[in-house]
């Protein structure tokens, strides 16, 4: 403690009245520190209000009400997509059958197809089929998948069809895809296409004598999903695969699906290769997607005139989607 000149304590305070006032001082500086904390938690609570003029609410009401008199259409793409895969007038070419001859001379593309998906294992596919197939030429039947990037392949025949077909009927092409379950499998193509071709010929040596073996006329490749980045090495790999068929006599078909996917398909390169390309014209919107047509009039015949631009026209096949979708709004 400091001592002053008279010998005493600087903060002695003999009638003891600076303890006290110190308390009420910090007692009081309390009170309005806990005050001015309260008043700040509350303003931050309080959801601040705007108050407009009445003329601007008035216009509010208004705009309100014309917009559901009449509400915005909903913004389109100001250009179709199909327009991308056109070409130009000036680069189209007329049709030359001599243009897409092979070495291995293909099955000739004569009459007319009447062609149809056959679900397999489903009865009522079956009992479709058993009363129609009088009127079709071909029935495409989903037994082979291509499983990995080695060429696997899984075979699901349905015996009961096949003991149908032998009493004669349509045309019978087994549809190759890449679906596994629910999901496709795009690197399985995309592993094999990249492969090496003694790969690819393994897979050819196990593919055609499946064809064989049940009497088909030829394979629908039906592939989904896979990367533009590797549409050149696709393509090769479908050349090897259209040129293994036609030696025994049987036909290539590709699928052709519309929208994004398509440029994993060259078409220029695979025309002079592929027997019949069918244009997959469904699908605009899918379970995917919000409520809407699957094939709308302005989407099927824009795709369907961009697609006649590629090949031959015989070399079409214009795929028609019979079925619908139950959209669950929420």
């Amino acid at each position: 403690m400091a001592e002053g000149s008279d010998g005493g304590f600087i903060f002695l305070d003999v009638q003891g009245r600076r303890w006290p006032r110190m308390r009420r001082i910090l007692l009081i500086a309390s009170l309005l520190v806990f005050l001015a904390v309260v008043v700040f938690i509350g303003c931050l609570c309080v959801k601040p209000q705007l108050h407009l003029p009445n003329s601007v609410r008035q216009l509010q009401t208004r705009l309100k009400a014309l917009q559901k008199e009449d509400p915005a259409p909903p913004l389109k793409a100001t250009k179709p997509l199909w327009l991308e895969f056109a070409k130009p007038a000036s680069a189209a070419q007329p049709h030359n059958e001599a243009a897409i001859d092979l070495s291995v001379a293909r099955p000739r593309m004569a009459g007319e197809i009447k062609a149809a998906f056959y679900l397999n294992g489903d009865q009522s596919s079956f009992d479709s089929f058993k009363a129609h197939k009088g009127s079709l030429t071909h029935v495409c039947v989903e037994w082979l998948t291509l499983a990995d990037g080695l060429g696997t392949l899984v075979v699901r025949p349905d015996q009961k069809l096949l003991a149908l077909l032998k009493g004669g009927g349509p045309v019978f092409m087994l549809v190759l895809n890449n679906l596994i379950g629910d999901s496709w499998q795009p690197e399985a193509v995309e592993g094999l296409a990249n492969g090496p071709a003694a790969g690819q010929e393994r897979f050819l040596d196990e593919l055609v004598p499946q064809l064989t073996a049940m009497g088909a006329g030829g394979l629908v490749v039906d592939w989904g999903q896979l990367d533009p980045m590797y549409a050149e090495q696709i393509a090769g790999l479908l050349k090897r695969m259209a040129v293994a068929l036609h030696r025994q006599g049987m036909e290539l078909w590709l699928c052709v699906p519309m929208g994004e996917e398509l440029r994993a398909f060259d078409l220029e390169l695979l025309a002079p290769e592929i027997d019949r390309f069918v244009a997959t014209l469904h699908d605009e919107n899918s379970e995917n997607d919000p409520p809407g047509p699957i094939a709308s009039l302005e989407w099927f015949n824009g795709w369907l005139e961009a697609m006649m631009d590629y090949g031959e026209p015989q070399q079409w096949v214009v795929g028609i989607g019979a079925y619908g979708y139950d959209w669950t709004q929420g």
